[in-house]
């Protein structure tokens, strides 16, 4: 059966920088952690790698480590993210976030599912992730 669970998250920390600076594109990668509060509790760490042929075109893929009590089951599990926007245009490009296989620990062994991210006027981040166990 799939369950829902909504969670508020904190950028803890966001260390980013420039790997790649060429004609035709640039490369760079973060280091970030977080902090979750809600139906997840805990905190994550995650390394993200960007990509953008121009200033309106930018990409990113990466993985994050979760270490949470998920509705009463404590562990760990990975999340793989993946995005590029096209432009200003919501309907072209894409973001994925997707629970990886076989990444779950302890009690969140097994776990599967999928996950959006909503940013509020106000600038606060909630994670709503769609799982199975």
């Amino acid at each position: 059966m799939s369950k829902h669970a909504t969670a508020a998250f904190t950028l803890d920390s966001w260390d980013q920088e420039s790997v790649v600076e060429q004609a035709g594109g640039s490369i760079g990668q973060a280091a970030v952690t977080k902090t979750y509060s809600g139906e997840l509790t805990g905190t994550s760490v995650t390394r993200l790698l960007f990509g953008a042929g121009t200033e309106d075109s930018p990409g990113y893929a990466g993985f994050e480590i979760v270490t949470a009590d998920l509705q009463g089951r404590k562990g760990t599990f990975m999340l793989h993210h993946n995005a590029a926007r096209v432009g200003d245009d919501p309907d072209k490009g894409f973001f994925s976030l997707t629970v990886l296989a076989n990444s779950g620990t302890g009690d969140l062994t097994g776990i599967s599912g999928s996950a959006q991210i909503t940013v509020a006027a106000d600038g606060g981040h909630t994670l709503d992730l769609d799982y199975t166990i």
